[in-house]
């Protein structure tokens, strides 16, 4: 019996925290959405990196680099914008 009711106490623990962890995923993809203006990451991310070899195509050709260049800009801010945000001290659950 002492095991047993061990062993649920432990599930629960368990289950608590994985509801804390998704909820502060969800928390910090609703405010990397609202302030910084990533819907999905994953898919910001490619863009990211295909702006760079854009970037090196462009240069390699001589082209016009100003619009890849100020996209490239763009993609920075909004990553100090997740850094500021991974600073921030989100307050999830109970407090």
């Amino acid at each position: 019996m002492y095991l047993f009711s061990s062993y649920l106490l432990l599930l629960l623990l368990f289950n608590d925290q994985i509801n804390a962890q998704n909820s502060f995923y969800d928390t910090y993809r609703r405010l990397a959405a609202l302030y910084c203006y990533i819907d999905d990451y994953s898919i910001w991310l490619e863009q990211q990196i295909s702006l760079n070899y854009f970037l090196q195509f462009s240069q390699y050709f001589d082209l016009d680099t100003k619009l890849i260049e100020s996209e490239i800009e763009r993609y920075r801010l909004q990553r100090e914008c997740l850094k500021a945000l991974e600073r921030l001290p989100i307050i999830v659950g109970n407090g």
